[in-house]
């Protein structure tokens, strides 16, 4: 999985906290890297995938997980392995903070954060490629 999402991903030159050759960051799309987990996921036979099911508890010693559904109906789920790829409010990270001598910590960014596309102009990138682009707001 690693060589599918790096290689579409965007070396990242250009910043101050790692000025070491050969170092940088990888702008990877978000929308490519749920494709090809899902797309990768889907390959295994004993694979099945459940939407719209909310994880309220989860067993690391057993693999149970109880789910919530839309309809309020709850689910069991027995796995060996769980990948949680659920974002910056992730519910398998709040099973994890219930856990005795769990290191954890988490700090957001006062600001948003929107990822976007620009179209190439005349056939060029329309912003220099392989830096970083931030336009802070609201502060000089």
């Amino acid at each position: 999985m690693e060589d599918k999402i790096v290689s579409q991903g965007i070396p990242m030159h250009a910043r101050m906290i790692h000025s070491q050759k050969g170092q940088f960051i990888l702008s990877v799309d978000r929308a490519n890297l749920n494709k090809e987990l899902l797309t990768e996921a889907e390959t295994y036979p004993n694979m099945k995938m459940n939407f719209d099911h909310k994880l309220k508890d989860w067993s690391p010693e057993t693999g149970l997980m109880t789910f919530t559904r839309l309809d309020g109906s709850h689910d069991q789920i027995q796995a060996d392995l769980i990948v949680g790829c659920d974002g910056a409010f992730s519910s398998i990270r709040k099973q994890f903070l219930r856990r005795s001598r769990f290191n954890y910590s988490q700090t957001y960014i006062p600001h948003g954060y929107m990822e976007l596309t620009m179209p190439p102009v005349n056939g060029e990138f329309a912003m220099k490629p392989n830096y970083l682009h931030i336009w802070p707001r609201n502060t000089l």
